[in-house]
C-alpha cells in the first residue's frame, strides 16, 4: 500500500472498488467475516464487511454492490429483517442468508446458502446469484 493510500485510509476516505463484482458480507462474528472475506477475495471478488445492520445499510447505500451475504442474526436483528431494510434501499441487489439452518422465513431474501457447503459449491452459488443480478441489471438498462 502506498503511503498516499495509507494516509487516505487513516483519515476515513473510502477506497474505490475495482470493476470486479463486489460482495457485502454481514455478520456479527468478526472472525467468521475475516474467513469469508479471505475465501471470496481469493476467488476474485471485492469484499466489504459489516458487523452491524446500520453499517451494512450505510455501505449498501454508498457503494455499488453485486450481492449481500448476511448471517441469520446480526446484532439483535435477523438477516431477514435486515434484508427487508436493504430491499427498500436497493431492491435490485440480491440478499442471501448464509447460516447453518434454513430460517423460518425467507420473505425478504433472494436465497439461502448453508454454511456447511463445500468451498466449490459455496463459490458456485455466489457466482450464480451475481450472474443473475448482472443479467437483471443488463435487461433493465436495455429496456
Amino acid at each position: 500500500m502506498s503511503s498516499n493510500t495509507a494516509h487516505k485510509w487513516r483519515f476515513g476516505a473510502r477506497p474505490k472498488l475495482s470493476s470486479k463484482s463486489s460482495i457485502l458480507c454481514v455478520d456479527e462474528d468478526e472472525e467468521l467475516l475475516r474467513l469469508r472475506k479471505g475465501i471470496l477475495e481469493d476467488a476474485g471478488y471485492a469484499v466489504l464487511v459489516a458487523t452491524t445492520g446500520a453499517r451494512a445499510l450505510e455501505l449498501l447505500t454508498d457503494t455499488q454492490v453485486s450481492l449481500v451475504l448476511s448471517g441469520h442474526m446480526v446484532r439483535a436483528t435477523s438477516g431477514n429483517a435486515l434484508a427487508a431494510e436493504m430491499k427498500r434501499v436497493k431492491p435490485e441487489v440480491p440478499v442471501v442468508l448464509y447460516c447453518g439452518h434454513l430460517p423460518d422465513s425467507l420473505a425478504h431474501v433472494d436465497g439461502f446458502i448453508n454454511n456447511e457447503e463445500s468451498r466449490p459449491n459455496f463459490l458456485a452459488l455466489i457466482a450464480g446469484f451475481i450472474r443473475t443480478h448482472r443479467e437483471h441489471v443488463e435487461r433493465t438498462l436495455a429496456s
